[in-house]
């Protein structure tokens, strides 16, 4: 598990890098633990492509 400052530069990073850019493609597996409350990761994958990327948060360690 990594510890929070690892995590919260990883989180800085992707938000400075990753910023304003859009989504063109989406590649997911099927995970019954991530993918819950009636989504498949095939609809998570569609319903994300072409959006733009306006930063990135966490909770905790997430």
């Amino acid at each position: 598990m990594p510890e929070l400052p690892e995590v919260e530069r990883a989180r800085k990073l992707i938000d400075t890098t990753l910023r304003g850019y859009r989504i063109s493609a989406v590649e997911t597996w099927d995970d019954p633990i991530v993918y819950t409350g009636g989504i498949t990761h095939a609809e998570f994958a569609e319903e994300i492509k072409g959006r733009t990327i306006t930063g990135c948060t966490r909770k905790g360690k997430m």
